[in-house]
């Protein structure tokens, strides 16, 4: 019996607490309406509701999320948390992302999350042992590719940008 999440959190906010409950361990539990964004909350009691327009930026995303995260990966993979380090000295920014893998056979999946208000950096060390030397990254989520060095990766880390409350679900 709370707000919907998109008028309790805002838009943006609202995608990233949506990658974050979809992508990790455990049952999955989305509010009616949730994925056409609506507003307006409702009693319990209230057996009707009032007809309210679909929110196609909203829509799309959820469908996009749905889509992703139906993959076996998420559903039969192995899940762990990933440690956050500062990208560089004095940057304390790392401290807003969240990041967690998912790993099944040789697929593997990055979740990475900036649940903060500010544009935040961060390394993230990931286990690239026997990828070439330059090693391909699609991010599911924005439709980009990157090409990345496994040295580098596997030395210092993934550099990581993300604007606030921006996600990357990131297949390599």
């Amino acid at each position: 019996d709370e707000k919907r999440a998109i008028t309790n959190f805002g838009k943006e906010k609202s995608k990233a607490a949506a990658v974050i409950i979809s992508t990790i361990r455990g049952l999955r539990l989305y509010h009616d309406g949730q994925f056409e964004g609506k507003k307006i909350k409702l009693p319990v009691q209230l057996g009707r509701e009032p007809i309210e327009a679909e929110n196609k930026c909203i829509y799309d995303f959820y469908q996009k999320l749905m889509n992703i995260t139906s993959d076996e990966i998420f559903l039969k993979g192995e899940w762990n948390l990933i440690d956050v380090l500062p990208a560089w000295d004095n940057n304390e920014t790392s401290k807003n992302v969240i990041a967690w893998q998912w790993k099944l056979a040789h697929e593997k999946c990055l979740v990475i999350v900036n649940y903060s208000n500010v544009k935040s950096q961060c390394r993230v060390k990931l286990d690239v042992k026997g990828y070439p030397e330059e090693f391909r990254i699609k991010d599911l989520l924005n439709d980009e590719n990157f090409i990345r060095s496994a040295e580098e990766t596997l030395s210092t880390g993934l550099f990581v940008e993300l604007k606030a409350f921006d996600s990357h679900i990131l297949a390599y």
